[in-house]
């Protein structure tokens, strides 16, 4: 069929009927060239960005969008099954009844991420959208190996897109799962995604921004490893951002807390003491981003970052491993600089940030 290119009609309706009937085959082999072979059948069928023009990217809906091999009417409608069934199983679903579903889900993974490593994602553009849910819900699963096959397919998506409109997308989609997925897991996989595709549109000033506010969204989710990530997430993306939405974040910075503060939670329900606490907390990463997203300059706004973190002393054991992790590595990453620390920062500052960190040495 890559031979045969537009002349090869008969090749890619044999090739899309034997893929769709090996999409979920017992091999793996076989499921990754099924998957491939889905790839190759879009390709030949699809409009594709040919001499830098920019064809419209193609939806389900679009006219003449639908191939004479069916992937288009096939694919959307498998994903969404495979999508309901993964996410509603049954406690009672045998061992072999699960493999067998995962074997499909595993196919439909093969056929993006080859889509990405041909180079073909504007190929298949119109089926990344409806497909970004199940690629995130498998992230929550026991086994490790299926897991990784996802997570594949989902940084390989966002670091192949080109067309911002289906970037775009991708981006609204995660959000739904942010939104609504009660799995931290699921969560944390839609955050890595973010960053991601923040990286690969880099000069995409809307789409950035949106990623950026997202991201800090999730600095406030409930599960601890969700709200670490998306400040670790933001620290790589504020390098590109303008200063103004640094010092917002340095802004946000908790104040110390006075005598007595701890014996007025007592009144409090749990329920209000652990928004409270990721309240907090996310107030801390914020200023704790804006830190880590300079590891080796001196900006003028880093003493006055550094120093709110680092009086924040009588902090639940949480948010105190936060602090002392960013002091500390942030004296690590700026160890070929201190001697200009030093000498700019006033002696109160210094104190703060040696109290906090301790005695730290470049390969500690």
């Amino acid at each position: 069929l890559m031979e045969q290119t537009w002349r090869g009609g008969s090749v890619a309706k044999r090739l899309a009927e034997s893929s769709r009937s090996m999409l979920g085959g017992s091999s793996k082999t076989v499921r990754e060239e099924a998957g491939k072979g889905m790839v190759l059948v879009s390709r030949f069928t699809t409009p594709v960005l040919r001499d830098g023009t920019d064809v419209p990217v193609p939806t389900f809906s679009s006219p003449g969008f639908n191939t004479p091999f069916g992937v288009a009417e096939f694919l959307p409608n498998l994903v969404s099954q495979l999508l309901t069934e993964y996410a509603s199983k049954s406690p009672n679903m045998t061992e072999q009844e699960e493999t067998a579903l995962k074997n499909r889900v595993e196919g439909v993974l093969y056929y993006f991420i080859h889509s990405c490593r041909l180079g073909q994602s504007s190929s298949v553009a119109g089926f990344m959208e409806n497909s970004i849910p199940l690629l995130l819900t498998v992230q929550e699963d026991g086994d490790k190996e299926f897991v990784y096959v996802g997570t594949m397919a989902l940084e390989l998506i966002a670091t192949s897109l080109r067309q911002v409109a289906v970037a775009e997308r991708v981006c609204q989609s995660a959000e739904n799962v942010l939104n609504q997925s009660s799995s931290w897991r699921v969560r944390l996989a839609a955050v890595n995604l973010l960053r991601e595709l923040g990286h690969s549109f880099a000069l995409e000033s809307v789409l950035k921004d949106k990623i950026v506010s997202l991201l800090d969204k999730s600095m406030g989710d409930t599960v601890p490893e969700v709200r670490q990530a998306a400040c670790l997430s933001l620290a790589g993306l504020l390098r590109t951002m303008p200063e103004t939405v640094v010092k917002d974040l340095i802004a946000r910075a908790p104040k110390p807390r006075r005598r007595g503060a701890k014996a007025k939670q007592a009144d409090k329900t749990e329920e209000e003491k652990a928004t409270a606490l990721v309240n907090r907390h996310a107030k801390v990463l914020a200023v704790a981003a804006a830190v880590l997203s300079c590891p080796t300059s001196l900006p003028d706004w880093m003493a006055d970052a550094v120093t709110a973190l680092s009086s924040l002393i009588d902090e639940e054991p949480m948010i105190r491993t936060s602090i002392t992790k960013t002091v500390g590595d942030f004296r690590k990453s700026h160890q070929d600089v201190w001697d200009e620390v030093r000498a700019t920062w006033a002696d109160d500052q210094l104190r703060l940030v040696q109290e906090m960190s301790g005695f730290q040495s470049y390969f500690s």
